[in-house]
């Protein structure tokens, strides 16, 4: 490795180090011993060229390591007016501005100048065989700063030029000196990117009124004095005042706002039928949207009081699943769930209401009114539960703990519409019993069971198979709801179901037999989740059927 070069100034400081902004190298390439040690001065050639390869920065300060290295333009101009030392003023940002000598040169954080490049003129440059030849007038060269360089293609020291073409390194270097003795700065002010904010918030407030106001026609001419004036204060600033502003970001800006407006208000202006299908075909049964379309009249936009059912599921440890496996391969997994759960509801003419991680809400007899919403509700609850515990089964065969979903579902009045105001439109039902079915569903947790039913929907299934849990008062609520837990007719137990019927009538009635029979009926169905919560009641000294939940 070669050894660190030599440093030939010093520096002063006047605020905070500027190293942590300036370029990092951790390795350089030094001159030989013999002319570093007989050098005044010592100054890096690197540059760092912008994405497109193009030289518009020339850096005056770099970063070695943790020393600073002057480059090769700094070195120059320091021992051209036999200067000894480096003042650098630095802001929090990084570096601000160089003193050399008795010039003042403003920087940008990480130690740049921006170049201000004139035209390539042949007079500034001095063939090597006419010095070789001692043809040169040493005229010519006292008080000029002299740059040796090469400008042959194969040695490699070939720069793009932002004026277009390919010029020797060496160029830049006298270019950038050049500009800094005649006092010549380019200029990133500031406050340019407050300015090209505040282009992008007022250009496209203007644009976008224009195009959503106006026709075609004139929100494009709008659009196109508006780029126009853009580029032409920017083109000012450049050629009045060597501020460097940057048009093409807002630009790019003013054209998605122009774009997206003229788009929205071509989708607007056939909202009728478009806002029906495109919104409500999103969070409703498909086969709902044609009947919507037809029958715009069952759609008001705000609110209305409305009769509805409710189903809310949730998946048991999907956290510590998520934990356990592959973060792909559990959303896979999920994806799937939620697919084959949303499909069951809007098979019953659902409307899904939300999607919450693994939980999902399930409404029915809105936006369109079903007088069976009911038993639409508990049929649902009924064929997810089923598809549920199948797929937990087969993934737990498969070594993968699924786990089970439990169920709530409730009905009751609350206030259906879109919320959410003008901008953003968001179909969903707002009421206690929302509230209601979604601590239904957290009760089977505590309870064992995996469908939690009110009575209120139960009501309109009067041949659906279930069993009494009790009166349930969950946190929050002042009056206990009475709630049944739903059993599916294809694999139902009738001897079972007669034995804790006839247990929890014991115990309604605060019968001691109850105790008994609620032990006989956990020792001969051990799976029964819910009989053995009865019996830890009961053997905790509570009687009766009011269950009262302390957690949610």
């Amino acid at each position: 490795a070669s050894a660190p070069p030599a440093i030939k100034a010093r520096y002063v400081q006047i605020g905070p180090s500027p190293l942590p902004a300036l370029p990092l190298f951790q390795g350089a390439l030094s001159a030989l011993p013999i002319l570093e040690t007989a050098a005044a001065g010592n100054g890096a050639l690197t540059f760092i060229a912008d994405a497109d390869g193009v030289i518009r920065k020339v850096p005056l300060l770099l970063r070695y390591q943790n020393s600073l290295v002057p480059s090769l333009a700094a070195e120059s101009l320091r021992l051209a007016q036999k200067a000894d030392n480096y003042t650098l003023r630095s802001q929090a940002e990084g570096l601000a501005e160089i003193g050399i000598g008795g010039i003042r040169v403003p920087t940008t954080a990480g130690g740049e100048t921006w170049i201000h490049y004139s035209q390539p003129d042949s007079r500034r440059y001095i063939p090597a065989w006419q010095v070789l030849a001692g043809r040169i007038d040493s005229s010519q060269l006292r008080g000029n700063i002299l740059l040796i360089g090469a400008s042959a293609q194969g040695l490699m020291d070939l720069r793009f030029s932002p004026l277009g073409g390919i010029i020797p390194g060496i160029e830049v270097h006298a270019q950038a000196l050049e500009q800094i003795l005649g006092g010549i700065f380019l200029i990133r002010p500031d406050w340019a990117i407050a300015w090209e904010m505040l282009v992008i918030v007022l250009g496209g407030l203007l644009i976008g009124a224009i195009a959503l106001g106006r026709g075609a026609i004139l929100s494009f001419f709008g659009f196109a004095l508006a780029l126009l004036l853009l580029w032409a204060g920017a083109w000012h600033a450049y050629t009045a005042f060597r501020y460097l502003l940057d048009p093409t970001v807002p630009s790019l800006m003013l054209l998605t706002v122009f774009l997206f407006t003229s788009i929205f208000r071509h989708i607007y202006s056939e909202r009728s039928q478009r806002w029906v299908k495109q919104a409500f075909s999103r969070y409703i049964s498909p086969n709902l949207v044609d009947y919507l379309i037809s029958h715009p009249e069952e759609l008001e936009l705000g609110g209305q009081r409305q009769t509805c059912s409710f189903v809310f599921t949730d998946l048991a440890d999907f956290t510590s699943l998520m934990e356990n496996l592959d973060p792909g391969q559990a959303v896979s997994l999920l994806n799937t769930y939620l697919e084959n759960m949303i499909a069951i509801a809007f098979s019953h003419q659902g409307t899904l209401d939300r999607i919450v991680g693994d939980a999902v809400a399930i409404m029915f007899s809105a936006p369109v009114k079903q007088a069976d919403h009911r038993r639409r509700a508990i049929q649902c609850a009924l064929d997810m539960q089923r598809y549920a515990g199948r797929y937990a089964a087969e993934l737990n065969a498969q070594g993968i703990a699924f786990g089970q979903t439990r169920i709530g579902v409730h009905s009751g009045e609350v206030i259906v519409g879109n919320f959410g105001g003008k901008t953003i439109f968001d179909y969903r039902a707002l009421g206690d019993v929302v509230n209601t079915a979604s601590r239904l569903e957290g009760a089977n947790k505590y309870l064992g069971t995996l469908i939690c039913a009110s009575a209120a929907t139960l009501s309109g299934c009067a041949d659906i198979a279930k069993r009494r849990i009790g009166h349930l008062l969950v946190k929050g609520k002042s009056i206990p709801l009475e709630v049944y837990e739903p059993l599916d007719s294809r694999s139902l137990d009738f001897s079972a179901l007669t034995a804790y019927r006839a247990a929890h009538a014991l115990m309604r009635a605060d019968r001691p037999e109850a105790v008994s029979a609620f032990r006989q009926l956990a020792a001969s169905y051990p799976g029964d989740k819910l009989a053995a919560f009865h019996l830890q009641r009961l053997l905790a000294g509570q009687t009766g059927d009011l269950i009262e939940l302390s957690q949610k």
